[in-house]
């Protein structure tokens, strides 16, 4: 599949080579995409890519001026170049780094750069210049996703981040997870993989703790949750918010825009047996810990998690703090829910609060109020291009989020999945 050269294909929606071939289970995947030639201001005819986790990449054919990069590690792509430059100098933020990714709903981390060097590049971006259009049957399975993402769960470790005593953050795979250990035993926020909890389990006994007694789901996504099925059948509780465990039950897809994901129904052992509407209380390892749901925002089931004791609180995905989040549109998510969302749980906290996000690095309320600024600003923007008739095309080229790209990474899906949320609402 590399280094193949077809000067002479027209951009034709239709034409054969524009459809996306997902072999993710071989790790390859071929394609041709206009919009990311677009980007590149160039026109590589084709690329291949190896998604394994020591990723090659070559893009081949410039027809501009007749030079082909050919860069055999992403770790050093920022080093090549083609003979006219065109490529380097306009490649995408997405391509800084494929080592080692460590998260679905948005972003990937580089373990290369260490804790305090999370690189904000957005999955959106890297799927949509990997992916392109991809059409409505070509619905992703589990092992699609590990392959497509280079997860790798064996080589990945569990990694601890004290927030107060007896509260620590994991990070390893999926969704940052809450750790609460003491007299009365362990609480979990969010429960990523079955793969990952043997490592899980041995960070909560480093820590002093014992079997997991408690895990609460924020929201329903696999990477969030999918540690159900390991917890479930061997007797932990597990608890979420009503709408979460409804979607739990059954088989649901998940549209990313660049890839739709098919997330089976889970085991009926895999389902939280302790649901609630509003709101839930705990009084455990000596501090109140409150299960609020403010209504629909990144899911229809998402939950805040507050440790009142130690002045933290897990939002799970409705806050992103490693790039543009993700809006679960389809699924009844909505960009007016999560600016609702993180603005009630911005009330609740004080100025010196630890704000544990979905993905990304533990951070403070301020940068929570930030957040919710973004949101508010992008969602006035977009609302007003709809309201003058523009498409979603038009609103991505308007670029309604220009000055917080930087610090966010690529707007694409974030735009397509507000824009598609909005216009919900109208129906």
């Amino acid at each position: 599949m590399a280094n193949i050269k077809h000067p002479c294909i027209p951009f034709q929606e239709d034409h054969p080579m524009r459809q996306v071939n997902f072999r993710m289970r071989a790790r390859r995947l071929a394609l041709i995409d206009r919009a990311a030639l677009n980007a590149w201001n160039c026109n590589p005819v084709k690329r291949s890519v190896n998604l394994a986790p020591q990723s090659t990449c070559q893009l081949v054919s410039c027809r501009v001026n007749k030079c082909t990069l050919d860069a055999r590690d992403f770790g050093s792509w920022q080093g090549a170049k083609t003979p006219c430059g065109r490529l380097h100098t306009r490649r995408s933020n997405a391509a800084k780094s494929l080592k080692d990714p460590q998260m679905m709903c948005g972003y990937l981390r580089d373990r290369t750069l260490g804790e305090s060097g999370m690189r904000k590049v957005a999955l959106a971006g890297l799927l949509a210049a990997l992916a392109g259009k991809v059409q409505a049957h070509d619905l992703m399975s589990l092992d699609d996703v590990m392959a497509a993402f280079g997860w790798d769960f064996k080589a990945t470790e569990i990694e601890a981040q004290k927030v107060a005593d007896g509260l620590h953050v994991f990070f390893g795979i999926g969704g940052n997870i809450a750790v609460s250990i003491g007299g009365d035993g362990v609480l979990i926020v969010d429960d990523q993989f079955p793969q990952m909890m043997p490592k899980i389990k041995a960070k909560i006994a480093e820590l002093g703790g014992g079997n997991i007694d408690f895990a609460v789901n924020t929201h329903w996504h696999f990477d969030h949750a999918e540690g159900n099925l390991a917890l479930g059948p061997e007797g932990s509780w597990l608890v979420a918010q009503a709408n979460s465990r409804a979607m739990m039950a059954k088989a649901n897809v998940i549209n990313l825009v660049a890839m739709r994901y098919a997330q089976q129904a889970y085991p009926q052992e895999a389902w939280p047996a302790i649901t609630f509407n509003d709101a839930m209380q705990f009084h455990f390892n000596d501090e109140q810990v409150d299960l609020l749901h403010f209504g629909p925002a990144h899911t229809t089931g998402d939950t805040a998690v507050f440790f009142r004791g130690s002045n933290a609180v897990h939002l799970g995905d409705v806050f992103n703090n490693a790039g543009y989040p993700f809006i679960d549109a389809d699924n009844g998510g909505t960009l007016d829910g999560m600016i609702r969302f993180c603005a009630a749980v911005l009330a609740e906290i004080d100025e010196n609060a630890t704000v544990i996000p979905g993905h990304g690095p533990v951070t403070d309320r301020q940068a929570l109020a930030d957040y919710i600024d973004m949101l508010q600003t992008v969602r006035g923007r977009i609302r007003s291009l709809m309201d003058a008739g523009a498409d979603l095309e038009a609103a991505l080229a308007a670029k309604p989020t220009a000055e917080f790209d930087e610090a966010y990474g690529d707007p694409a899906n974030f735009i397509n999945r507000a824009f598609t949320s909005l216009g919900k609402q109208e129906e």
